[in-house]
């Protein structure tokens, strides 16, 4: 699944290594200690100006806990930009009464880090579920306040189970994010699916992939992963950064003539 070759190709033409400045090598190296040591993928960075978006292909499985959260790091730069959380009850009221509820949410990591999302008190939003082919930019009236957003809930009773939020039961939908890179905005999104939702598992999650746009300030549309303004991160790259090297060559820059709408 990973292309070992020494150049990835661009319409059948191969793509040379691309030579690196003293500091641009040194972010890379300490991305590279941290990548390393997380076991995810790194941000490929090039000079070329067809580079805007750069998309992570993803499985990481949200598992319900009540003492950790799932970090995601859009950039991948060290820095958490949001939690996601899967709680689940298991208090008196659930093991006696039978009144078990579960929550799954999307917290930010800073206070201008924002999800796409409306409804509920001021304390509690929902996520919205976009659709591919959405647009996520500057919106007052959907990014709020930096808050959590749930993106499932589900109650269990005597008298039968009840899911709240746009999320429960589907899949490849998107998550519409805001977050800051060194003092600016910029837009991005994750893929989420949330397959089954059960009294004996909770609430079943997954982050199937995510991407941010590198220009700040510039709207991304959701659900693109191909174009000449895409970078797909190629975990070969990692090897590299790793070793110390001071071109990238292996990685895979998955790009198709015209942009994917």
């Amino acid at each position: 699944m990973i292309s070992q070759d020494a150049t990835a190709k661009v319409s059948g033409k191969p793509r040379p290594a691309v030579k690196l400045g003293n500091e641009f090598e040194k972010r890379l190296s300490s991305y590279a200690s941290s990548a390393v040591a997380a076991g995810v993928g790194l941000l490929a960075m090039t000079k070329s100006a067809d580079a805007r978006i750069v998309y992570t292909p993803a499985h990481i499985k949200i598992h319900v806990s009540n003492d950790h959260t799932v970090p995601l790091d859009l950039n991948h730069d060290g820095k958490i930009d949001f939690s996601f959380a899967n709680r689940s009850s298991t208090g008196i009221e659930c093991k006696i009464y039978g009144y078990c509820p579960f929550t799954l949410e999307i917290i930010p990591g800073g206070s201008a880090n924002e999800v796409w999302g409306k409804g509920g008190s001021v304390s509690l939003r929902f996520a919205s579920a976009l659709p591919a082919s959405r647009k996520v930019g500057a919106n007052k009236s959907y990014f709020q306040g930096g808050k959590a957003a749930q993106i499932a809930t589900a109650i269990f009773s005597p008298g039968g189970a009840r899911t709240q939020g746009q999320f429960p039961y589907a899949h490849g939908r998107y998550l519409g994010l805001q977050f800051v890179i060194e003092g600016k905005i910029h837009y991005g999104w994750a893929r989420v699916s949330v397959p089954s939702i059960t009294l004996k598992s909770g609430i079943t999650a997954v982050v199937t992939g995510y991407a941010y746009e590198t220009i700040p300030g510039k709207p991304i549309i959701t659900g693109k992963t191909k174009g000449p303004d895409v970078i797909t991160l190629d975990p070969a790259t990692l090897g590299h950064l790793a070793r110390g090297a001071t071109t990238i060559s292996a990685w895979r820059v998955k790009q198709t003539a015209s942009a994917a709408h």
